[in-house]
């Protein structure tokens, strides 16, 4: 089991698409900055399984999409940041509830 708490890539010139089970083997991640990047796709629901998730920066890419309503079960959440993707549709309640 691994213990990392962060993922800092901000400006790698990543591309592809979130990996779907990504907090499968990172379940103690509490940040996650895949900002200025090239990725594309779906934010995948399966984000909600990374419990201890604090900051999830995915801000310019070419993501797309609906903003999945289980990120709302990240109740450590403090900070989402989506903004300049491809998203569509409104904010989910389940996100609005959060504590951030």
């Amino acid at each position: 089991m691994s213990s990392i708490l962060d993922i800092r890539l901000t400006n790698n010139r990543l591309s592809g698409e979130l990996p779907k089970n990504i907090c499968n083997y990172l379940p103690y991640l509490k940040a996650l900055f895949l900002d200025k990047n090239m990725l594309h796709g779906k934010i995948p629901s399966a984000l909600s399984k990374c419990k201890q998730l604090q900051q999830l920066n995915l801000q310019f890419n070419n993501l797309s999409g609906a903003i999945p309503k289980e990120i709302g079960n990240l109740t450590m959440l403090k900070g989402i940041y989506l903004e300049y993707n491809k998203l569509h549709s409104e904010i989910p309640h389940e996100i609005a509830n959060l504590r951030i």
